[in-house]
């Protein structure tokens, strides 16, 4: 007979589906059980879940919200993981309630330097701290969290047929895959190619794979920028053979504003990334960008960009060496396995407190 599982209850109002992999890995490869409490489904199938998802009810005042019932859920378990978000009671109950079995997973840091303060203080009480990425454990050991506590997993997402593609010279785009929202600034981007199009190789697009309530007023604007013909909004689309197609006639992607998973999603595919030295929120994956080896950065808003995509458009051997060292960085760095594996030394650190 093997031996007990232990029990971990992850708790936030919505997981992406892009989260199912990582829930999986836990459960296959580290034997954690675990249960997912949320809002809506994490998964469109349940046969794509080897763990369990308790759906629970979001109650939401003005701009808080609860979800209501997942005490019940959560009192059996080893180790509770909740999140950071400021106008989530649930996180503020947690942390009040079940302390040292408490893991506090994500960010941990924004825009508020109150709300940055807050959680950072709240955190001295946690079992642990769980960060996205290596660069915030310095912020919450100077708060006053014990070094020991504070744990890092390296955000990321599973890529299916993730892969390199080593030909660059007949390369014709440059992407972007995102949301298409105010905060991804799709406008320098736009800008930045009308500016130089006729710089670039002849057959030169721009790709813009996803939705948002921005599309109209970007197509409109490519209009006006006389770049409609040469840009192209190819709408949301999963990973498969269409979007690895589109990401392996692509020499770089690019990121004007807010950028996060996104990065590794380039990476995955072995196509380096373009994206502002500073001036914009970005998230804690910005952090995986290394200047002139997986990536290019620039200074001076649309200009720069502007400079960055004649660079490489002009320097395929320069392209190619990036996205070597982008893909070696997803598959050697980045993969969903270690995330898990860095997570369940987390958990097993704070479950073994309370034998």
């Amino acid at each position: 007979m093997g031996r007990k599982r232990k029990k971990v209850v992850f708790v936030n109002n919505a997981f992406g589906s892009y989260r199912v992999p990582f829930f999986n890995s836990l459960v296959r490869n580290h034997e954690w059980d675990v249960t997912v409490v949320t809002s809506q489904s994490t998964g469109d199938a349940a046969e794509q879940r080897r763990y369990s998802e308790d759906r629970l009810k979001v109650i939401k005042v003005l701009s808080w919200s609860y979800c209501r019932g997942w005490h019940e859920t959560v009192r059996d378990a080893d180790v509770i993981v909740s999140g950071f978000g400021f106008r989530r009671l649930d996180n503020l109950a947690a942390i009040s309630r079940y302390r040292r079995r408490l893991v506090l997973w994500g960010i941990g840091e924004g825009r508020s330097g109150v709300g940055t303060w807050f959680w950072r203080r709240k955190a001295m009480g946690a079992g642990a701290v769980l960060t996205y990425e290596q660069g915030q454990v310095r912020g919450f050991i100077e708060a006053g969290c014990d070094p020991d506590r504070v744990h890092w997993v390296g955000n990321t997402l599973f890529v299916q047929g993730a892969s390199f593609r080593g030909d660059f010279s007949q390369r014709h785009r440059f992407i972007f895959v995102g949301r298409l929202v105010k905060r991804k600034l799709l406008e320098n981007a736009l800008t930045a190619f009308a500016q130089v199009r006729h710089r670039l190789s002849n057959g030169t697009v721009m790709t813009i794979v996803g939705d948002g309530p921005e599309r109209t007023q970007l197509e409109a604007m490519a209009a006006e920028l006389g770049i409609a013909k040469e840009v192209e909004f190819r709408g949301a689309m999963a990973d498969g053979d269409e979007l690895r197609t589109i990401f392996h006639e692509s020499i770089a992607s690019v990121g004007p504003g807010q950028v996060g998973l996104s990065i590794l999603h380039s990476f995955a595919y072995g196509v380096p990334i373009i994206v502002p030295r500073a001036g914009v929120f970005r998230g804690p994956e910005i952090e995986n960008v290394i200047e002139g080896v997986n990536g290019l950065m620039y200074d001076g808003g649309v200009e720069g960009l502007a400079k960055c995509l004649v660079r490489l458009d002009a320097d395929r051997a320069m392209a190619r060496r990036l996205g070597a060292s982008a893909y070696e960085h997803y598959t050697k760095r980045r993969t969903i396995e270690l995330m898990a594996e860095r997570a369940a030394t987390c958990l097993e650190a704070v479950a073994r407190e309370r034998v």
